[in-house]
């Protein structure tokens, strides 16, 4: 069994970093392997080492194709110009590690062309651009576009755990996803670069780094990281964002799928529910009000018997 003390039940980050790198050893590596948390730490239990889940992750991973045309500034619209080279980097890779991101991104393009989208859709056309890309994108981009919107013949909806469609406010998830990728794999080789080991045991194992120069936002998922007031010795601190840290947590993130319940068998429209997840009330304190909005609170669970992925995956989609 191999102990990951990077990864933790707080701050979220590190759960879904957890469950993120079970997913992806399921999905990519062996089936078979479990997961389970003893004394907050997240364990694995498999044949691997150490050494080899290290090297699977630096040399044969390969990443959720992760794409928003629905959001702006992503890099599928013609003012997008330094985020469409970043979309090109990845079409013009040779490893064999990105195809599945270079035949997404083509996908998603054309659908966004053939609606003769120039910006960033809202309303029916935002609707009608999830639906076809829910329709055509290949399957190891649905997990994404799934986790982020319910899309059904209604109005889209977004689940609360990646804001309004992978995005919180202008923080954009998939393009910092990656960008962040890139911090840590050679876009056009796929060869890991230099610092990626070190960051990588940084990640999974909390080994000991001298410096982490790197920057990068993290928003809701970690706010101590996400810099600011108090976040560092002085008056203000930077973001210091570990690059897999943030792979690993949108990774786990797409374990997570909403779906829609109706109150009534008369109802025509769909409330969205999510699992582990409740929707607050405005009651209960002085100062509520009917008109007072907040986002849901999520309780995520923390289990100590090793449980296969295929199992999580259902407790997870089912809450």
């Amino acid at each position: 069994m191999i102990q990951l003390f990077g990864c933790t039940p707080e701050p979220i980050a590190a759960y879904l970093k957890a469950v993120g790198v079970l997913r992806v050893l399921n999905n990519q590596r062996d089936s078979t392997i479990a997961g389970c948390w003893r004394e907050d730490v997240f364990c694995l239990e498999t044949e691997l080492t150490s050494e080899s889940l290290t090297e699977f992750f630096l040399h044969d991973y390969q990443p959720t194709p992760l794409v928003a045309p629905w959001n702006g500034s992503t890099g599928f619209y013609p003012k997008d110009k330094a985020q469409k080279q970043l979309l090109n980097s990845f079409c013009e890779s040779t490893a064999q590690r990105f195809n599945a991101y270079k035949n997404t991104i083509t996908t998603a393009q054309a659908q966004v062309n053939a609606l003769g989208l120039a910006k960033q859709p809202t309303g029916e056309a935002k609707q009608k651009l999830l639906m076809r890309l829910r329709n055509t994108l290949p399957e190891a981009a649905l997990p994404w576009l799934e986790a982020c919107a319910l899309v059904t013949g209604e109005e889209a909806q977004f689940p609360p755990l990646l804001g309004t469609g992978g995005n919180d406010g202008n923080f954009e998830f998939s393009r910092t996803f990656m960008q962040q990728l890139g911090v840590v794999l050679d876009i056009p080789t796929g060869k890991p670069t230099p610092d990626s080991e070190g960051l990588l045991k940084a990640a999974l194992f909390d080994a000991i780094l001298p410096n982490l120069n790197y920057t990068g936002k993290i928003g809701q998922f970690d706010p101590i990281a996400a810099g600011g007031a108090n976040a560092a010795p002085g008056f203000d601190g930077e973001s210091r964002v570990n690059p897999w840290d943030f792979i690993f947590l949108l990774e786990g993130a797409m374990l997570f799928m909403a779906g829609a319940t109706r109150r009534y068998e008369q109802d025509t429209s769909g409330a969205l529910s999510y699992p582990f997840t409740v929707r607050p009330s405005n009651v209960g304190y002085a100062s509520a009000a009917i008109g007072d909005k907040s986002r849901a609170e999520i309780w995520l669970p923390l289990w100590e018997k090793v449980t296969p992925g295929e199992g999580l995956q259902a407790v997870f989609r089912g809450g």
